[in-house]
């Protein structure tokens, strides 16, 4: 359906029922290339199947708990790279096309701050995270795909993608929090390093 420049996928309740909504009209103008439509599809057919196998979906949009947020938009994410291989991240983030670039040097700070408000509903930092508000806005728009992503990433270490989408809430929540905390000692060690 045309989405009047909304969305180019994303799952919505519609009729009280779960649904992949597809925007055509973003797609062709965001998603030229048939790559960049495989990851998206497989971004967004994930997140049909994510739900139905451990309930996370991004149904609820700004209105979800930043945690459940941050673990399905970053798995889904992730796993669209990985199922597109050779993607790289920044493929499977899409928009903005400078986004891991610009990230890397605040992400240290970024999820300091995210740690602290992961168990919250707040529609304006979800937004802040997860929506595309421009080329050059500060923080980098969609930053909470590519946080999510690399703790994703961090946790797939000593999981398959198939153990990452099956676990349950429960196990997620803290396995999340000790893979945010790796990612962030990762890039301050970095940071660190290169001051040097």
């Amino acid at each position: 359906m045309s989405s009047l420049n909304r969305l180019d996928g994303a799952g919505r309740v519609v009729d009280h029922k779960p649904a992949l909504i597809l925007g055509v009209d973003v797609i062709t103008e965001e998603h030229p290339s048939a790559a960049n439509l495989g990851i998206l599809i497989d971004h967004e057919l994930f997140h049909r199947y994510h739900y139905q196998v451990a309930g996370f979906s991004d149904d609820n949009a700004q209105h979800e708990v930043v945690w459940k947020g941050l673990w399905a938009e970053g798995l889904a994410t992730y796993v669209s790279m990985k199922l597109n291989s050779p993607a790289t991240m920044q493929d499977a983030l899409f928009l903005p096309l400078d986004l891991v670039t610009r990230s890397k040097p605040i992400l240290p700070r970024l999820i300091s701050e995210l740690s602290t408000r992961l168990d919250t509903v707040d529609p304006a930092y979800f937004s802040e995270l997860f929506t595309y508000r421009g080329a050059h806005t500060n923080p980098p728009s969609r930053v909470g795909y590519f946080i999510g992503a690399l703790a994703a990433q961090d946790l797939a270490i000593h999981r398959s993608l198939t153990e990452l989408a099956h676990m349950q809430p429960s196990t997620v929540r803290p396995e999340l929090a000790k893979a945010l905390d790796h990612v962030r000692a990762a890039f301050e060690k970095n940071e660190a390093g290169a001051q040097h």
